[in-house]
């Protein structure tokens, strides 16, 4: 089975690494191009990247794929069986899923139809789920609602980052795509509409939603911090030298409920010890 293998982050290399240890055929892999990161703006290559070149396979990194005629030109010459995508950044367009004879297939970290979206793990942290997953599934002209191929699950334990979970799901997501993969080659497996109960949307966040309420339960706060870590973290403000406001970013916290009493007659947020 040829294959033609699309992503740019950290989560997607275990799933590259898997495939190419079971032995299918990745003749291309696409992923975003190189860009400045950081304070220094040095010039960075994506994880995948980087994966890809220690695994000896062909890359190619194109801008955007939408109404990219060379993109549809150099799938078509790859003719590929299946394009898998994993943590690609980009909505793969209708003139490239009908290519490949199997279609794409995607991996994503949570449980479909939960938290369709760009951040599924922090947002299933902080509501406070108590597990999650990976789904691979086909994909269509939406964001993340094609029929499902399978699932597996991991809990999330109350000293759980979006980090942590993470890092556990990616090794998942790894080891659920060669099964999968084998079985759409073998045609032992047909994908599963999903249903909308239960269906979210998980949005990406910005800097300014790790700023902490301090007027939230203290397990609402702990949920925040954990699931902001290690991006954009959780952080408050105080007032520095001169008066000039200051931000703390909160690396880690742990509810002591026990402690409650010492709060009282104190203001949410005020530091008493």
């Amino acid at each position: 089975m040829k294959i033609v293998f699309f992503g740019s982050g950290e989560f997607a290399v275990p799933s590259l690494q898997a495939l190419c240890a079971a032995g299918y055929e990745l003749t291309l892999v696409g992923t975003q191009p190189d860009r400045p990161a950081g304070r220094g703006g040095q010039i960075r290559q994506t994880p995948v990247c980087l994966a890809a070149q220690d695994l000896g396979l062909a890359i190619f990194q194109p801008e955007k794929l939408r109404g990219n005629a060379e993109v549809v030109q150099t799938l078509q010459a790859e003719a590929p069986d299946l394009c898998v995508v994993v943590a690609y950044g980009h909505l793969i367009p209708d003139e490239l899923l009908q290519i490949p004879r199997h279609g794409f297939i995607n991996a994503h970290a949570s449980l479909l139809p939960k938290y369709r979206g760009a951040a599924p793990v922090p947002h299933a942290i902080l509501n406070g789920e108590t597990e999650t997953g990976v789904t691979i599934f086909k994909l269509d002209a939406d964001w993340d609602t094609g029929p499902v191929y399978g699932k597996i699950k991991t809990p999330i334990s109350s000293d759980d980052t979006s980090g942590s979970v993470l890092e556990r799901l990616s090794l998942l997501a790894g080891e659920l795509m060669v099964t999968i993969v084998g079985q759409i080659d073998q045609g032992t497996l047909t994908p599963l509409p999903q249903t909308s109960e239960g269906a979210c949307k998980a949005p990406k966040f910005t800097r300014e939603d790790g700023m902490i309420d301090w007027s939230m339960s203290a397990a609402a706060i702990d949920c925040l911090v954990r699931a902001f870590q290690p991006w954009p973290e959780a952080f408050t403000t105080f007032a520095g030298k001169r008066g000039r406001l200051m931000q703390l970013h909160i690396l880690k916290a742990v509810p002591e409920p026990a402690r409650v009493q010492e709060a009282e007659g104190k203001h949410p947020g005020e530091i008493i010890e």
